[in-house]
């Protein structure tokens, strides 16, 4: 089974570039998660996608303000059954609300169930320059932990996206330019760490714990994608008994169409 996710930075967009049926046809994904598909129910049928790709069915999450967010799944495999936000119990435990907004009303979610696992898209709100959105950013991380763990519960979990945080230094070309800057502060680090500290392994670096230079989003100032100026905020991050399955983790950095390149996940099996 091959899961890809991307950031397309607006499904239409990478879409009307020919860039979304390049990645279909020569990357044959399994299962697509997308992340900042930008768009809203009522746009998707003027885009034809089932029509365009009809093998794979087809779940969003949209936000409901317009050309904003949003997370989509296609897969061909169809789920048991999907979630498009936390649940409930996670909703009213956790203050996701600011001044910018209600970050559980921007279809940051969607998740499926399949009969060997839960797979999750998430969209992780970003702090934004001045650190406005940090304290927000914290009560995220917090209530996705929640949910994943809960998930957990029923079988094993893959979750996938833009987590809008560099790790480690290594994840990202200047560190020490931008250490306490949004996207590689202390506390978004520290939310990363307790993904693993729950038992969860971020499997790419997993497999490629020493390797630098490996970045999934480029910044669209000074050339910084044909330089590889870039940052590794895309990842997989998945259940331990996901790790001792024949799973081979991979960036796709040749892939255009978003800032944002495809980062892939194949298991053996289905």
């Amino acid at each position: 089974m091959k899961i890809y996710s991307w950031n397309v930075n607006g499904l239409r967009a990478v879409e009307n570039k020919g860039a979304l049926r390049s990645f279909l046809s020569e990357e044959n994904p399994d299962i697509a998660c997308f992340q900042e598909i930008k768009m809203q129910a009522d746009q998707i049928p003027a885009q034809n996608f089932d029509e365009k790709y009809p093998e794979y069915h087809k779940f969003y999450s949209f936000a409901e303000r317009k050309g904003y967010s949003g997370t989509a799944i296609w897969t061909k495999y169809e789920p048991i059954q999907t979630l498009h936000n936390f649940t409930d119990d996670i909703l009213v435990e956790f203050d996701l609300a600011d001044n910018f907004g209600d970050a559980s009303s921007e279809g940051r979610i969607c998740a499926a169930e399949f009969n060997d696992f839960w797979l999750v898209t998430v969209y992780t709100p970003n702090t934004k320059g001045d650190l406005g959105r940090l304290n927000l950013r914290q009560n995220w991380d917090a209530a996705f932990l929640e949910f994943v763990q809960k998930l957990e519960l029923e079988k094993q979990v893959i979750f996938c996206g833009d987590l809008n945080v560099a790790h480690e230094e290594i994840d990202l070309a200047n560190p020490k330019q931008n250490r306490g800057k949004h996207g590689f502060t202390d506390e978004e680090r520290a939310g990363f760490d307790e993904f693993l500290n729950s038992g969860l392994s971020d499997i790419f670096r997993l497999q490629n714990p020493e390797i630098p230079e490996l970045y999934t989003w480029w910044s669209h100032y000074a050339k910084s994608r044909e330089r590889n100026v870039g940052w590794r905020i895309d990842y997989f991050i998945v259940s331990q008994k996901i790790t001792k399955n024949a799973a081979t983790a991979k960036i796709h950095p040749q892939i255009l169409g978003s800032d944002h390149c495809p980062i892939s996940l194949e298991i053996e099996g289905k």
